[in-house]
């Protein structure tokens, strides 16, 4: 890993850090308003925000598994293409748009199910948010996940590339 790889994942960690931080600081704010029911007006509608949190879930995950495998694949062409740091360069630019992407869509699915339980104070709202945590979580990035995204893509780290 180049210096410059390796201060561009560093960056990409603070940025993972801020969507936690934030869609975190947002869940727990709700989640108090709520259970000191501050907010609580049981509309009845939160099946419906259920539902739509699911849509939503879904949809997230499987737009985030194409651009993932797409950026991957992209990735794993630029290091073929060049045997230099460029290549390099470029692939960890593609690791880090998926990854930001991929946390986008993890904390906009936590803030949606922090709204709905605060507009109907259904508590399994929360739950959901939570998964939306786990999954930032999940993506937070690392020097080895980004040669493991290379390689989802195809693409191989030659003999003499930098470790």
């Amino acid at each position: 890993m180049t210096q410059t790889e390796t201060a561009q994942i560093r960056h990409l960690k603070i940025i993972a850090t801020a969507l936690l931080m934030g869609a975190g600081t947002f869940l727990v704010v709700a989640a108090y308003l709520v259970t000191s029911g501050q907010m609580v007006s049981e509309t009845g509608l939160g099946g419906i925000f259920l539902g739509i949190w699911a849509a939503l879930g879904v949809g997230g995950l499987l737009a985030w598994s194409l651009i993932r495998n797409q950026q991957a694949g992209l990735a794993a062409a630029a290091i073929a293409e060049a045997s230099d740091d460029a290549g390099r360069f470029k692939a960890v630019q593609r690791y880090a748009t998926a990854t930001i992407i991929g946390g986008a869509l993890a904390e906009g699915t936590t803030l949606f199910a922090a709204v709905g339980a605060l507009l109907t104070g259904h508590m399994g709202l929360f739950a959901l948010g939570g998964l939306g945590l786990v999954a930032i979580v999940t993506l937070f990035p690392s020097l080895e996940k980004f040669e493991r995204f290379v390689e989802r893509g195809g693409g191989r780290f030659g003999p003499t590339a930098p470790s």
